[in-house]
């Protein structure tokens, strides 16, 4: 079963809408391999059970005098998520693993943001290398290990639903989405609307107790999925 914190930050998070009324998101369960199009306006994004991609073709975008280009990344995004929600695999002691998890992920965060990168990377391997092993399948049944379908469903839903809340929430201040990956978004919008903007981010940082980390981009080369080359602004 899904957190009762999740389902009471978000009533409707069986079917999420947009603005318009079209459905945006079902919390109807993937199969291993299976891929779902999503929509929002003219985006379109694939959903799978390793997360939200957006379908595009190549194209180069650059700011101007009145757009400009944010990339904002969910900070230790599935991490905190497990964490917000307390979410553990049930072969071990629930207090016990979160305990830990959450000291494994504050020194990350604090390694990441006092420049120490080996370590900060280090550590994000071995945060991510967890929620993935709550995916794979159980090697023994006898032998406590992190494999939890269950718990790797409801963080990949959850991850999947929030992204999508944040990214209807921009459209509605004016931003126009232009990629999506698993962790953020990057758009485009009217300089006119950056307060609006950088309200609705605010908001949905402090609903879901999530911090955005925001890089403002002058030129975007899209390539292919694997190929996205920015250049950020100082």
């Amino acid at each position: 079963a899904l957190p009762d914190l999740f389902k009471s930050q978000v009533p409707d998070w069986q079917t999420l809408l947009d603005s318009d009324g079209s459905e945006v998101f079902s919390s109807s369960p993937l199969a291993p391999k299976e891929t779902r199009l999503l929509s929002l306006g003219s985006l379109r994004i694939s959903r799978a059970v390793g997360g939200l991609h957006s379908i595009n073709t190549p194209h180069y975008y650059e700011e101007t005098d009145t757009q400009g280009l944010l990339d904002i990344d969910v900070e230790s995004y599935y991490p905190n998520i497990m964490l917000n929600y307390q979410i553990a695999p049930d072969g071990y002691d629930k207090q016990t693993f979160l305990n830990g998890f959450s000291k494994m992920l504050a020194a990350r965060i604090e390694a990441k943001r006092s420049g120490n990168l080996s370590t900060s990377r280090s550590l994000k391997i071995a945060l991510n290398s967890i929620y993935g092993k709550l995916n794979q399948a159980k090697f023994d049944d006898t032998i406590p290990d992190l494999s939890d379908g269950h718990s790797g469903f409801s963080v990949t839903l959850i991850g999947q639903a929030l992204l999508m809340i944040l990214i209807a929430d921009i459209r509605r201040a004016g931003a126009d989405p232009l990629l999506v990956n698993t962790d953020g978004v990057t758009f485009r919008y009217n300089k006119s609307c950056l307060p609006q903007i950088t309200l609705a981010l605010s908001n949905w940082e402090s609903h879901f107790s999530m911090i955005l980390e925001k890089k403002p981009v002058a030129h975007l080369l899209y390539l292919h999925v694997n190929a996205v080359y920015y250049g950020f602004k100082d």
